[in-house]
């Protein structure tokens, strides 16, 4: 626990704060058991899913994960079954008002079943094993280092404010009704009265402190909308992705270069000596 607690709060999250924790481990239990794994072989089919659907589909599951991952402070890990039966219906319709499902989408979705089977499983063992708070830090760990930027993450109002400042910026002429007043929209927007005291627009604030069913109208945005936010979440991805692959890289240098060193070194002949290199003398 205290090695989770460190990891927390290298990026910048309050564990002690349990309503943060829950944020952080509902969004690392959806990228753990749902979005990563099978379901990168069915977004790259043809018939996959588009990165909104993905990103507005993440979003109405990491609901789901919060209020499971709470009941299940008191209830046990059976509430979990909850998020797991929807998380893996194949027949459900994905939410941003598309007409998507993994049934329809003709890939195979019986190894996707049993992967989020098997997250599920995982977490509930923690629970029974390690307590309901290391469980959801484990979570939490892998939201911090998979998905900071993300909806239910610290980093959401920024990506969220800079998606806005973008969509500010650009000819709306041909763009639906709901992005033409942009700017009006935004200083009309409501402003938070709960107890962080601060005013942010509701796109801003975060999940766990919207009001009950506003958050399914914010994810009915056009398809442009939300295409440039879930191009944040990946981009942060790949910035993550990429400081992993530079921390290793001195230790790759330092095995290719033994490689090199045995590729060099002389072969022993049968005999037992170094066998000289072949000089081309009769």
């Amino acid at each position: 626990m205290d090695k989770y607690g460190q990891v927390l709060a290298y990026f910048g999250l309050n564990h002690e704060n349990t309503e943060v924790l829950v944020d952080a481990a509902a969004v690392g239990l959806v990228a753990d058991v749902w979005r990563d794994g099978p379901l990168d072989a069915i977004h790259a089919a043809g018939t996959g899913p588009s990165n909104g659907e993905i990103f507005a589909q993440s979003v109405d599951l990491y609901r789901t994960a919060r209020a499971a991952l709470l009941a299940a402070r008191d209830g046990g890990p059976e509430e979990l079954f909850v998020f797991q039966t929807i998380a893996s219906d194949v027949r459900l319709r994905w939410a941003g008002g598309s007409s998507f499902t993994l049934m329809a989408c003709g890939e195979p979705t019986e190894e996707f079943c049993q992967y989020v089977d098997s997250g599920i499983w995982f977490t509930g063992k923690q629970m029974k094993e390690l307590g309901w708070r290391t469980a959801l830090m484990h979570r939490a760990v892998s939201a911090a280092v998979k998905t900071p930027g993300h909806f239910g993450m610290p980093g959401w109002p920024a990506v969220a404010a800079t998606a806005l400042r973008r969509f500010g910026a650009l000819d709306r002429a041909g763009a639906p009704g709901t992005l033409h007043d942009l700017r009006s929209r935004r200083s009309r927007a409501p402003r938070s009265t709960g107890p962080t005291g601060c005013g942010r627009a509701r796109l801003a604030l975060p999940p766990g402190r919207v009001r009950p069913g506003s958050g399914r109208a914010a994810v009915n945005w056009d398809g442009i909308t939300i295409g440039v936010l879930a191009a944040f979440g990946c981009v942060m991805l790949v910035l993550t992705q990429i400081r992993e692959v530079l921390a290793k890289l001195p230790e790759l240098i330092r095995a290719w270069r033994r490689v090199r060193q045995e590729l060099a070194a002389p072969l022993p002949d049968p005999d037992g000596h170094d066998s000289e290199p072949d000089t081309g003398t009769g």
